[in-house]
Formats: C-alpha cells, structure tokens, sequence
C-alpha cells in the first residue's frame, strides 16, 4: 500500500507520478477483488455441492473458506475507496501543480507512464494480422492467376 503524499509539497511531475502509482494500485486492486470473486463463486457452489452429498465435513470447510474470501474482499474494497479518494484528491491538484511548473513535455517520460497504466503495446497480434493479410493476399492472387 501506498503512503500517501501531502500534495501541497508536491510539483506538478511528482503529483503526475504518485497519481500513475495510484491508479496502478487502483488496477492491481480490481483485479484482485474479480479473482476473489470467481473463487467465491467457485467456494459457494462447492458449499451446495457439499451439501447434497451430504459431506457435512467438506461444506464445513468450504463456508469457512468462502468466509475468508468475504473477509479479503471486504479488505480491498476498503483500500479501493482509500486509493480512489487519494486519487481524487490527486486529480484536484494537479491542474494548479501544471500551472506552478513550466509547459514544458517529456514525451519519453509520458510514453513511459502511459504504457505503466496501459501496458506495453501488443506487437505480437499486429505481426499476426500482417502475416494473416499475407497468406489472404497471397492466396487471392494465387486464385486469381498472378504470380509473385
């Protein structure tokens, strides 16, 4: 977990980072809370499938698990309200940091912060649609009597 920061101390780049680190915890949160959600699922229908075998010991187990997974889940949607506020609070601050600061981009640092939130581009699947559009294109002339 993040400590947060005193935005009043900050400048306009230091707020544009610690807002990046924030909604990158913001994501890995979400993502955690959609696992723990299948495994809910998952633990809940195990419970009734305890039950109608009749396997008192194995559904025992299985609400105590699904208790603890209730338990996680109520503990991050807690710190997903702490990140968003903090975030928010970030949002709010970051206009008047810009305008203490000069205009001034550096698109490589930009670029850097954007793939942190988004991910790197995906390369792979664009080359796989070259090469698709190759062998399509390949086969049209083919059927069309052009030779290569």
């Amino acid at each position: 977990m993040l400590e947060f920061q005193n935005p009043d101390d900050m400048d306009a780049r230091s707020v544009r980072q610690y807002l990046i680190a924030l909604m990158a915890n913001l994501k890995q949160i979400k993502e955690k809370q959609k696992k723990l959600q299948e495994e809910l699922t998952l633990w809940k229908n195990r419970i009734n499938l305890a039950r109608e075998k009749g396997r008192t010991d194995l559904e025992g187990a299985a609400v105590q698990r699904v208790e603890e997974i209730t338990e996680q889940l109520r503990t991050l949607s807690a710190e997903e309200a702490e990140l968003s506020r903090e975030a928010f609070r970030m949002k709010t601050r970051l206009p008047a940091a810009q305008a203490e600061t000069s205009k001034t981009v550096n698109t490589d640092l930009l670029l850097a912060e954007l793939e942190l939130l988004v991910g790197e581009p995906d390369t792979l699947s664009r080359q796989f649609e070259e090469e698709e559009a190759e062998a399509v294109l390949k086969e049209l002339k083919k059927d069309m009597g052009i030779s290569e």
